[in-house]
């Protein structure tokens, strides 16, 4: 980029991009978002307003072919992303994509390779790898030694059962995934030997998965996830050389070491310098990495480039296909 302010076109005015990405990304100095899209002008219209943005569409090509910018946002539910990310990687524009980027690993893929063929620079909203406190627990670990293993739970009671998306899209693929993701970010980023037990659902959302991962360096886990739970929770345990820290990633994380027997805590709010959501959630931090990953001209720069993120789309289909009998 020759210029020092990154543009963005923004698809997408729903209630998670406008709790956490538009906040995020007005608040940096050197981001402007130049123009909002939505199939619904209400919402645009309500996103321009309240954040300052000059130009408003209902039709996402059009905004495309007129505005001037740097990179597209698409926050879309994962079974509407598909065509709009195909098409803006075919024009060669960088994008930021919500997580899953799709439905199928095979999209997922495909997204990949038109990725790589024009020279794009990507990011996924998996942003609890992102999460301030996350990121500086497992520093301390990895300040020790490498990891040897871990723990990666999601849980949360579901009273009303229902489908996500009207069944278009599972539990494990749409929502549980960020903490599949987690484990293979502290597994090393590579697509672990997976034994699982798992239970899906089409009457309600008593499902579970359990998962017991191996990575060819050595690290194991397990990842457990439920939405028949008493309460929602994101815990994380990192275990290395002689430590570990216990996190919830919604509230607090402790260090134990010899050095600290009685244990280091640090909150959310603490570690991200912020009591807001989109900045103790990790929110922020994904996005300004990606922005950062734009000026530079660098698609190595994001951690969740649709690249990268492959591995986690394999994690979930091994889950669900390795269940034992």
């Amino acid at each position: 980029m020759s210029c020092d302010v990154a543009k963005v076109a923004f698809i997408g005015a729903g209630s998670l991009s406008t709790t956490f990405h538009y906040p995020s990304l007005t608040e940096m100095e050197d981001v402007q978002v130049v123009a909002v899209c939505d199939l619904i002008a209400e919402k645009a219209e309500r996103n321009a307003e309240t954040f300052g943005i000059p130009s408003v569409y209902t039709d996402y090509k059009e905004m495309l072919e007129k505005e001037s910018y740097d990179a597209v946002y698409i926050v879309m539910p994962p079974q509407d992303s598909f065509d709009l990310l195909a098409d803006c990687l075919k024009r060669g524009l960088n994008t930021f994509s919500e997580k899953p980027p799709t439905v199928t690993t095979f999209q997922a893929r495909v997204l990949a390779d038109l990725a790589e063929k024009n020279g794009c620079i990507t990011q996924l909203g998996f942003q609890r790898k992102h999460i301030p406190l996350m990121k500086q627990m497992r520093a301390m670990v990895d300040k020790r030694g490498p990891i040897d293993q871990f723990f990666s739970e999601f849980i949360k009671p579901s009273p009303n059962g229902g489908l996500y998306y009207g069944g278009r899209i599972d539990i494990l693929t749409c929502d549980a995934i960020h903490m599949v993701d987690t484990a293979v970010w502290l597994g090393g980023g590579t697509t672990p030997r997976v034994a699982s037990v798992s239970r899906q659902s089409v009457s309600d959302q008593n499902v579970k998965f359990n998962a017991l991962m191996n990575f060819d360096n050595g690290t194991s886990g397990f990842f457990s996830a439920t939405w028949n739970s008493g309460r929602r929770h994101l815990l994380t345990h990192i275990h290395g050389q002689n430590c570990c820290a216990i996190i919830d990633c919604e509230e607090q994380g402790t260090f134990y070491s010899p050095d600290s027997p009685e244990g280091v805590t640090v909150t959310v709010a603490e570690a991200a310098g912020s009591e807001a959501k989109h900045r103790t959630n990790g929110f922020f931090d994904e996005d300004r990495e990606f922005m950062d990953a734009v000026k530079a001209g660098d698609a190595g720069m994001t951690q969740s480039s649709i690249q990268k993120s492959i591995p986690t789309m394999e994690t979930v289909e091994k889950i669900l296909a390795n269940t034992l009998g």
